[in-house]
């Protein structure tokens, strides 16, 4: 039989209900997978018009491949038949999804595995039904019930989309993709094998269903690791910016406790000075004010630089080391706008800052914590230094954050999650006594969903 032959016998004898039933699920389930997450007239009448043009390929395309597939010999023509049925999906996730590379092979592993898989089920069931009854109705029927699968299989991918989140765990990606293709070459050989008695074919069935649970299961658990650990950097941050106003507000009942000790000392001085003056003592009076200009010691003292939220948290940071009774420079080279959320902002440096705050151990009276937030090229660099003990040094480099109680560690988790959401990079180092932590955020970063 020539090619020709064999297109004609596709489409009078292959091409019959059960297969136009399972392209119409394989072309729904893709328009599933794409189907936009608000629906609008113009969004579903393109669905439409796109599951025609699937529908079309499959039916097209498919006898092509029967022709070429069979031109070899029937044995392994059979099994590239069946291959072929992750063409189709294939291309369209390639070109008309807008995920990044890995989420499209992870989504094409997924969906390829299944199609192939519910389809041999669909051909065994089909066997044994034709077998046991040998009514047309009821092969169709069997046939077809698997395939049905797909478009459930389709909303899991749909309603749980990994796209949400830029970074996955490799170790689960590598397994389930390992998984995807092993399911995938195990229901192409299934053709091979020709199994006849009943016993055998229940056992594929059974075998087949729990592949297709497993391989689900595998991708919603990819998802739900990912989306439990963004949760928990919310709820991280959340305690994280509670801390922080709760110190807020300690540090303003400071300061409202400052500003009454300066009212009340102010007033004092000019009782005095009042007298002095009243009494004709004008030089003690003159000696007294000049003593007075001379004094070295500070109130309140304020930063200001031209980014509101950095001169914000700098302020914030300054009061805290001044009633912990710590010294600290900060050195701050920022434009006037910053392309990250306040929120990260505040989080980022509060915890880089509290961290060194918390760690440090001065040398000597003139010790003191060293800050520096400045942009350089497309990033923007914060970097701590601070003296520590001696014993700190010879373990692992790590932070001790003890404020946070039950929450022990977060401090370092937040500005490593921070971080990575917009594409930088932080490291924790011990460098001649000092704890040294880095950090580097992309400016250019092109989005905020991590993980």
């Amino acid at each position: 039989m020539n090619f020709i032959d064999f297109l004609a016998t596709y489409f009078t004898r292959v091409l019959d209900a059960t297969m136009y039933i399972q392209y119409f699920f394989m072309s729904f389930s893709l328009i599933i997978i794409t189907a936009p997450k608000t629906l609008t007239k113009k969004s579903v009448l393109w669905s439409a018009v796109t599951f025609v043009i699937i529908y079309c390929c499959f039916v097209g395309l498919e006898s092509i491949f029967f022709a070429l597939a069979n031109m070899i010999s029937l044995q392994i023509g059979g099994m590239l038949f069946t291959a072929s049925f992750a063409v189709i999906p294939t291309l369209f996730i390639v070109f008309f999804l807008k995920d990044r590379p890995l989420h499209k092979i992870i989504k094409i592993a997924v969906v390829v595995a299944s199609t192939l898989i519910t389809e041999e089920i669909g051909r065994t069931l089909g066997m044994a039904v034709g077998e046991l009854t040998g009514i047309t109705f009821f092969v169709v029927l069997a046939r077809s019930i698997p395939i049905i699968l797909l478009p459930f299989i389709a909303m899991v991918i749909y309603k749980f989309d990994i796209m949400r989140f830029k970074r996955l765990p490799i170790t689960h990606v590598a397994i389930l993709l390992s998984l995807a293709a092993l399911l995938s070459v195990s229901a192409v050989w299934q053709n091979f094998l020709n199994v006849s008695d009943s016993g055998g074919r229940a056992l594929l069935i059974f075998v087949s269903v729990v592949e297709l649970g497993v391989l689900t299961g595998i991708y919603y658990s990819i998802y739900s690791l990912i989306d439990y650990r963004h949760k928990v950097t919310e709820l991280e941050v959340s305690n994280s910016v509670m801390e922080m106003e709760k110190d807020a507000l300690e540090i303003d009942m400071n300061n409202r406790e400052e500003l009454m000790k300066i009212r009340h000392d102010l007033r004092n001085q000019l009782s005095y000075t009042q007298v002095l003056l009243n009494d004709g003592k004008y030089e003690e009076a003159n000696n007294y004010i000049q003593s007075l200009i001379n004094q070295k010691e500070e109130y309140l003292y304020s930063f200001s630089c031209s980014n509101l939220v950095v001169s914000g948290i700098v302020n914030l940071e300054l009061t805290k080391a001044k009633i912990d009774n710590k010294k600290i420079k900060f050195k701050v080279v920022v434009p006037p706008h910053l392309p990250f959320e306040d929120s990260d902002l505040l989080s980022l440096i509060t915890n880089i800052v509290d961290n060194s705050l918390e760690n440090f151990v001065p040398k000597n009276e003139e010790d003191f914590i060293n800050v520096a937030i400045v942009t350089q090229q497309d990033y923007l660099r914060i970097t701590a230094f601070n003296s520590v003990e001696t014993n700190q040094v010879k373990g692992k480099p790590s932070l001790r954050t003890t404020k946070n109680g039950k929450a022990h560690g977060y401090g370092t988790k937040i500005i490593k999650n921070i971080a990575k959401k917009y594409e930088g990079y932080v490291s924790f180092a011990f460098e001649d006594d000092k704890f040294v932590c880095d950090c580097l955020l992309n400016m250019n970063h092109k989005g905020v969903n991590n993980a």
